[in-house]
């Protein structure tokens, strides 16, 4: 072979290499990190899903974000799975790598989950929903309503606008949320107290209504905390403050729990089931009569000879003062039993529950008790339903009916002594004894 064609081979090879390396050199750097998306939510191992948008020639291409672990590119995509932080992303293809500094910011939830999907508020009533969350990073919750015109949210406290219904929502940003539906009713009345309500009348409510009544206390004992002294506050308020007529009082005619005494009967005086007992739909739950069955409100026979009580006269059914306690209590997630007030030796009843302490000036002014413990005298019991600096609001049945008292404890010569004997401190009897107000 003739020197000019070895030349002529030689130039061709070097021509060829220069366009190979060229070719390749131009592969790598057309490659490039193009858009970063994050997915929606928070994975289980508080790392979040990024998707990589990959410019160039991505054939046979991998990402790694650690240089060990290599993930296949596809149709120009990468998908990673990292936790908050600075990382350096490698984009790898035939030996060659590109390397880019990315900030990862992995802030949102792995869940989030509201106590109820419903509840029910009175206008102009406020109150706080309660959720739980697993926030990673530096995630933040965002409040929102539907209807801001019916339902308004701030930082979890809604308060009830006009009549109505609104979705409120908790999102994280990453496509995380969870919904309440908020119901706007007249059925409810803003929380004051009020002593000039009218008696409950007889078959006051359809049994829609009835039902309505019912959720809406359910709802707001889940909210709390079934068991809670949170949950038995929002009972004793829900019954003498935002039920828009009050409960008569009602001598028992007896009891689910029998003694020596007592008759057996169930809804007479008492009402040891859940809900309030608007309908005679619910006759069917009751498991022993004596002279009824009758709703609240509707005429019952009286066995008592007390006063204006005459037996075998007729008197709305109600609640008598342990018939209340007890319905509160059961209502709220804690089973005493349908018992009395006391005091009996050889049977258990309200003065049983709890620590018991003698109510004196020194203890009544102490910090030792708290809303939602009971008070009581032999023979009567009641439920502190709020406390301020002068006075405590002492929820009861009396012949007043289901209402609350309020009632000084800074005077010492204030009824509170003289009417009341000891205090029993319920903590023990709650499962949690925190997020309540001291007053609504």
């Amino acid at each position: 072979m003739s020197k000019g064609i070895l030349r002529i081979i030689l130039v061709i090879l070097l021509s060829i290499n220069v366009v190979v390396l060229h070719y390749y050199k131009g592969l790598i750097n057309t490659l490039e990190i193009v858009n970063i998306e994050y997915k929606e939510g928070i994975n289980e191992n508080n790392t979040r899903t990024v998707m990589m948008t990959i410019g160039g020639n991505t054939l046979d291409a991998t990402c790694s974000i650690d240089g060990k672990t290599w993930v296949e590119v596809n149709d120009g995509k990468c998908s990673l799975d990292v936790g908050a932080g600075d990382y350096e992303i490698q984009i790898k293809r035939q030996n060659q790598v590109l390397t880019e500094n990315v900030k990862m910011d992995i802030n949102g939830a792995k869940s989030i989950s509201f106590h109820v999907d419903k509840y029910y508020l009175a206008v102009g009533e406020k109150a706080k929903l309660n959720y739980s969350a697993i926030v990673v990073g530096e995630g933040h919750l965002n409040w929102s309503s539907e209807k801001e015109d019916i339902v308004s949210v701030s930082e979890g406290e809604i308060e009830g606008k006009s009549l109505g219904t609104s979705k409120v929502s908790l999102s994280d940003g990453t496509g995380k949320k969870a919904e309440v539906l908020v119901i706007v009713t007249d059925l409810l009345e803003k929380p004051v107290l009020n002593d000039k309500k009218k008696f409950l009348p007889c078959k006051a409510f359809t049994e829609e209504e009835a039902l309505v009544f019912d959720e809406a206390l359910e709802t707001r004992i889940k909210n709390k905390g079934e068991g809670s002294r949170a949950a038995l506050i929002e009972t004793i308020r829900f019954l003498t403050l935002s039920f828009p007529y009050k409960i008569s009082y009602f001598y028992e005619n007896g009891r689910l729990t029998q003694n020596n005494v007592r008759n057996k009967a169930d809804g007479e005086g008492r009402y040891y089931h859940k809900g309030l007992f608007l309908s005679e739909n619910k006759f069917k739950d009751l498991v022993a009569t004596h002279k009824g069955p009758a709703i609240w409100g509707c005429p019952l026979t009286n066995l008592e000879d007390h006063g204006k009580y005459k037996p075998g006269s007729r008197y709305p059914n109600g609640l008598d003062c342990s018939g209340f306690v007890t319905w509160a209590l059961y209502n709220a997630g804690i089973d005493v039993g349908d018992i009395g007030a006391g005091i009996d030796p050889n049977v258990k009843d309200m003065s049983d529950v709890g620590e018991m302490h003698t109510l004196t000036y020194d203890y009544a002014n102490s910090d030792d008790y708290h809303v939602g413990d009971l008070i009581a005298r032999w023979g009567h019991t009641a439920l502190i339903a709020g406390k301020d600096d002068q006075y405590l609001y002492i929820a009861e049945s009396l012949l007043k009916g289901v209402r609350i008292e309020k009632v000084s404890y800074k005077n010492k010569n204030s009824g509170l002594y003289k009417y009341y004997a000891y205090i029993n401190k319920l903590d023990e009897e709650y499962i949690a004894n925190d997020d309540y107000l001291e007053m609504w």
